[in-house]
């Protein structure tokens, strides 16, 4: 389960909302299935400033810059939305969605966001908690599960697929890789950008498995 991630500044993302809007065009057409983004925009959260030289990390109910559908061909936009759903029957927002859940089950609370509200959210790298593995906490000794930390090789941004509704979003999970199994048995569904062109698109099949994402993986001192 994630609950934490790298964000990327809103400079790249509006980049590689660019980039993936180019990638659609070209093999898709367009993206009128998803809700265009103007419907949502009451309910979107104002941008968070970056702070020059410094990676911000998102948790649950951060505010953070995705990639959304503008409702006008294969146009992608940059929008700022809070990270978790917030639902009547639990403490807290929920901030995961199983891709085999939203998948199989109609009748779940992913179901309809998954049909007509996908995104992308950008990350530098994303954190799991290690089964087994304790360090001290810093700050109070005892005992925590160890954070480990997954990117690209190349050091490029992960396009993680998600989707939203009313100006929140949830990060999609997937069975993990093999980078990723040593430590969680999930993972986020982490994409490149051909393959955000199809998680837009709505062809879902060849993404849930995620043997040929190259990813490192570091263990947080």
């Amino acid at each position: 389960m994630c609950r934490r991630f790298v964000v990327v500044e809103r400079a790249e993302v509006a980049r590689i909302a660019a980039e993936v809007a180019r990638d659609v065009a070209a093999h898709a057409g367009e993206l009128s299935v998803l809700d265009p983004l103007e419907a949502w925009r009451p309910f979107l959260s104002a941008p968070v400033s970056d702070a020059p030289g410094v990676q911000r990390e998102a948790f649950p109910q951060a505010v953070v810059p995705l990639i959304a559908p503008t409702g006008v061909g294969a146009q992608l936009a940059v929008a700022d939305m809070v990270w978790g759903f917030e639902v009547p029957w639990k403490k807290g927002p929920v901030f995961n969605t199983r891709i085999e859940t939203a998948l199989d089950d109609p009748t779940c609370m992913w179901a309809e966001s998954l049909a007509k509200r996908r995104c992308l959210v950008p990350a530098w790298a994303f954190y799991e908690s290690h089964a087994t593995e304790t360090v001290p906490s810093a700050r109070t000794g005892k005992p925590v599960k160890r954070q480990y930390a997954f990117e690209r090789p190349d050091g490029a941004p992960l396009l993680l697929a998600g989707i939203h509704d009313q100006g929140c979003f949830s990060l999609v999970t997937t069975q993990p890789n093999e980078t990723v199994a040593p430590v969680h048995d999930r993972m986020p569904l982490a994409l490149d950008t051909k393959e955000a062109t199809l998680w837009l698109t709505g062809n879902y099949a060849p993404l849930l498995n995620r043997e040929g994402l190259p990813l490192t993986s570091a263990p947080e001192a």
